[in-house]
This record gives structure tokens, sequence and C-alpha cells, in this order.
């Protein structure tokens, strides 16, 4: 849906643009905590751990690898993806001592037909 309106979005906005609108999504799986953080009026809600610094790092990697998505191989994992179904990269992921292997999608809009394919490979 976010690439869809996000390219709705670019068709309107095309002839003030000097560039299109781009977005790029990080995904990781794992423990962390979320909640409101603060004190009463300037609390705001947020998710604090490793995997939120991961999934962001990932996002963060999107526009230099040219990708809209870039995803942990636990969650590609996690989620029934066939494993050679998308390309795996090694990723320097920063607070990481070692590499991320992360799947890599072109565009976001990508994962829906691959999605939808595997489920009808699996009938």
């Amino acid at each position: 849906m976010i690439a869809a309106n996000v390219e709705k979005l670019n068709g309107a906005l095309s002839y003030g643009l000097l560039e299109p609108i781009r977005f790029g999504i990080g995904v990781h799986a794992g423990l962390a905590i979320a909640g409101d953080i603060g004190y009463e009026r300037h609390a705001q809600f947020t998710a604090i751990g490793d995997p939120v610094n991961v999934a962001s790092r990932l996002q963060g990697l999107t526009k230099s690898l040219g990708r809209e998505v870039l995803m942990s191989e636990e969650v590609y994992v996690r989620a029934g993806f066939a494993p050679d179904g998308l390309a795996a990269d090694e990723v320097e992921v920063g607070g990481r001592n070692a590499f991320v292997k992360a799947r890599t999608a072109a565009r976001a809009a990508d994962l829906a037909i691959f999605a939808a394919a595997q489920a009808t490979a699996a009938l």
C-alpha cells in the first residue's frame, strides 16, 4: 500500500517535483520495549532495543543500495519465504561487529507479488 500511494503521490505532484519521492523500509525482529517514555505532557510513544536499531540501520541502507526494502534473514525465514526467493546481501550495520544477512527487494510492491506467487506454488 505504501508503494502504491507513493506512486500516486509522485504522479499527482510530478509537475512540481525535481525528483520523485522515494522511501525505504527496514525490517528486523526480536524483543523490544515499547511504550510511553518521558514525563507527563512530554511523554512520547516509542520503541527501543536492538531489533529497533537494526531495523533502523537496514532502512538507512535502502538509499545507498537502491532498494525499497531490506529485511533481516531472521524475518525472511520466519515469514516462510523460499530460501532462494529474494536476493541476499551481507550488509554492515552500525553498532554490530558482524555483518547482517539481509534480503532485498528493489520495489516494495514486488513483495506482494512474490508472496502471492509463493502461496500459489504452495498449493
